[in-house]
């Protein structure tokens, strides 16, 4: 269990962005990405108010976001290295330690930015599932703890 603590706990540092689904008016899903920082073990967006998911994600605050292993370095298309949390999307002021990781890990076109029409977005985790090859997925609670085996005892169906 060791083991995979540590690989959650560091699963993200190769990211700059993540992939966010979430749902339109019509109750469409919708996928896109945005770049993110974590900052004590918070999760934060930043995005163009003019973007197609700034407004769903205004309208619904339920969404869902995965880090995914890059198809180059995955030993298999089939089972991709890959984290996913359903989350709630809080929108409000955000501190100026968060704005100053923005900026340390994505430059100082956060500044830029921020004049313009974009905004930072907490992500509250809900749960999620850590997903290491073929049989190794965990479940992953709301404090990025792994809790269970995924799927225990029921293996693929026919």
């Amino acid at each position: 269990m060791q083991e995979l603590t540590q690989i959650l706990e560091h699963f993200t540092e190769g990211f700059q962005s993540l992939t966010i689904a979430s749902l339109t008016h019509e109750k469409t899903p919708y996928i896109s990405y945005a770049p993110f920082v974590k900052y004590e073990n918070e999760y934060y967006i930043i995005i163009s108010q003019m973007a197609k998911h700034y407004h769903n994600l205004k309208e619904n605050d339920d969404a869902s976001i995965m880090f995914l292993e890059d198809e180059s370095k995955a030993q298999s298309i089939f089972f991709r290295k890959r984290l996913s949390y359903e989350v709630n999307v809080i929108f409000g002021e955000v501190s100026s330690e968060v704005i100053e990781a923005f900026k340390q890990r994505h430059g100082h076109m956060i500044d830029q930015l921020l004049t313009l029409d974009f905004v930072i977005v907490k992500m509250k985790i809900k749960k999620g599932l850590l997903v290491l090859g073929a049989g190794r997925a965990y479940v992953v609670n709301e404090n990025e703890q792994i809790v269970d085996q995924a799927g225990r005892g029921q293996g693929h169906q026919r």
